[in-house]
């Protein structure tokens, strides 16, 4: 008989990347739940019983015999339950390759297997229709079944809801997106598990949870009329201004939140990266600067949502020929407000030995000087690390890996870079609301000072009264400019002639037509020179639209010539 109404379940499981017997105990668990609440159907996500972030391992003919293995334990578990449920696995296709398939299962018995395109089922008589991946769709059915796995960036919730909003109006449509487990190398999984009936959202997790999660609604099916077609699932944020001085930033939103956002996916990637390391302890080199206060913020975040003591960040200051009283009170100031294990550990000492072995005059301030001083930090950090059983967390930008500000192992290196995504002029935002949302004042009045900070390395002295006197954007140029020709030469893919127009539109009278095109000149030249860096960095959360990892969609060649874009520059 056909039913008036589905009780539609929709959970995302505790994923372990690889692990086909551990995912499909954790598939059977949480059929086992939902049988409890006597639904219809379970939804779960794309590829769950492998984890759909394998990556080449799709090809591994043990990765796929161990998928099929655990979806016959599955179906074995399912005779005494009248749910119809969903899962995605991979399969081997014949030939070479696997397809991405979804298997519909019901009481012992697998009903259909969808390869790499869905189509229509039948539910207790109600037609249901269903869709993995992003894949468009023409159908009748009334009840739209979505397997996906969607990545994580700074507004892409909020898009994805509005366009199942839309795709809702008047059907049900129930959503399943890979979690927190599948996590890895440089992107981040919310686990979104959400239903929406007639536009409206009627069962939703709670993004970017560390643990499984289920939602439930009871949806009519009467009122129900399909649309007959469907564009393929696009969420990637659209609320961005592309003339806007900063479009990091969103154009309408409230920025609170989107710097939360932002954060719980630097959490998330930290999280998982812990848990699958078996580390229970981080460092981070804290010097008081902007960097890496929030790689800072983040990690005690991270400890505090896993249960983790705050003890067990230990964070390490090691003044050096450069650092400033105002950095070094700041550094000093956070660890002890944030209750975090401090190590003061100076590396002056060490880099005039290291000048000697080397034969390098002290007083010359070269390029050889700052840099042994990036490269000892980065080895007290790794090693304090490996006494510690740690990881070491990065505290590098989005900004400084376009132009290469950054010393080739020394503070380039780490365990995890979490900022990794994120420009300075977003970081600033973000460090600024969480000074605006701490209730410790000492917490709120450091990382205020912080923000106001000038940015430098501090790698070479400073002045008779201990002021900072080298000054990185007096040398590179303004953050705001290069965060800007960042967006646009990787987001939109514009030559610099277009660049130029859009800085003038949105910088002028604040720069001058010259100084953004002597600023753009040198992005142009250091963006392509410094690629090599690039291409070797560490693991770290895609947060914004835009990821330089190599393993992300950034594939740029380290010997490519800047000569044509110079040429364009030099003519404007």
């Amino acid at each position: 008989m056909r039913k008036t109404s589905l009780k539609i379940a929709v959970g995302t499981p505790q994923t372990s990347v690889a692990d086909c017997q551990c995912n499909g105990q954790a598939i059977i668990g949480m059929m086992g739940k939902a049988a409890s609440m006597n639904v219809d159907v379970l939804l779960l996500p794309e590829l769950c019983v492998s984890g759909c972030s394998c990556g080449v391992l799709f090809e591994q003919e043990l990765l796929l015999e161990k998928a099929l293995e655990a979806l016959d334990t599955i179906v074995a578990q399912t005779t005494a339950t009248d749910a119809t449920l969903l899962v995605g696995l991979p399969m081997r296709r014949e030939g070479r390759g696997y397809d991405n398939c979804v298997a519909v299962i019901r009481r012992g018995e697998i009903i259909r297997i969808f390869r790499n395109t869905g189509g229509d089922i039948e539910v207790d008589g109600v037609k249901c229709h269903v869709i993995i991946g992003g894949e468009a769709a023409n159908t009748d059915a009334k009840v739209m079944l979505h397997l996906c796995a969607e990545t994580a960036c700074t507004g892409h919730e909020k898009a994805l809801r509005r366009q199942l909003s839309e795709r809702s109006a008047n059907c049900v449509y129930a959503l399943a997106s890979c979690g927190f487990g599948e996590s890895t190398t440089d992107v981040v999984y919310p686990g979104e598990a959400l239903i929406f009936d007639h536009g409206e959202c009627v069962a939703d997790s709670m993004p970017f949870s560390f643990e499984e999660q289920m939602v439930t609604a009871v949806c009519p099916i009467d009122n129900a009329i399909a649309n007959l077609s469907f564009l393929p699932l696009d969420c990637t944020p659209s609320a961005y201004n592309d003339v806007s001085a900063n479009p990091f930033l969103p154009l309408h939103e409230e920025i609170g939140a989107w710097c939360e956002e932002a954060v719980n996916i630097q959490m998330a990637g930290l999280a998982k990266r812990l848990i699958q390391a078996h580390a229970q302890k981080v460092v981070v080199g804290i010097s008081g600067g902007l960097d890496s206060t929030l790689a800072l913020l983040v990690s005690v975040r991270t400890f505090d949502k896993l249960g983790y003591p705050r003890e067990q960040v230990i964070g390490i200051t090691m003044p050096g020929f450069g650092t400033s009283d105002r950095t070094f009170h700041n550094a000093m100031a956070l660890m002890r407000a944030l209750g975090i294990t401090i190590k003061e550990i100076s590396i002056r000492q060490a880099c005039l030995q290291h000048y000697a072995d080397i034969g390098h005059d002290v007083e010359n301030h070269d390029v050889t000087y700052e840099n042994a001083q990036a490269r000892e930090r980065t080895q007290i950090l790794m090693d304090v690390a490996n006494q510690e059983s740690a990881l070491v967390v990065g505290t590098g930008d989005l900004s400084e890996l376009a132009l290469g500000w950054a010393t080739y192992n020394g503070d380039h290196m780490s365990n995890y870079s979490v900022n990794a995504s994120i420009p300075k002029t977003m970081m600033q935002h973000i460090v600024k609301q969480v000074a605006a949302s701490t209730a410790d004042m000492t917490v709120r009045d450091t990382l205020t000072d912080i923000v106001a900070t000038p940015i430098s390395p501090e790698l070479t002295p400073t002045d008779e009264q201990g002021n900072i006197k080298q000054q990185t954007e007096s040398l590179v140029g303004p953050y705001e400019l290069h965060d800007f020709f960042i967006w646009h030469t990787v987001r939109n893919h514009y030559r610099p002639r277009r660049i130029y127009q859009l800085a003038v539109e949105a910088f002028v009278p604040r720069y001058s037509n010259d100084i953004i095109r002597h600023w753009l000149t040198a992005f142009c030249r250091r963006f392509f020179s410094q690629q090599f860096k690039r291409s070797c960095m560490p693991d770290g959360p895609k947060v914004t639209p835009i990821s330089l990892s190599p393993r992300c969609a950034w594939h740029m060649p380290s010997d490519a010539s800047a000569a044509m874009w110079i040429n364009e520059c030099e003519q404007l």
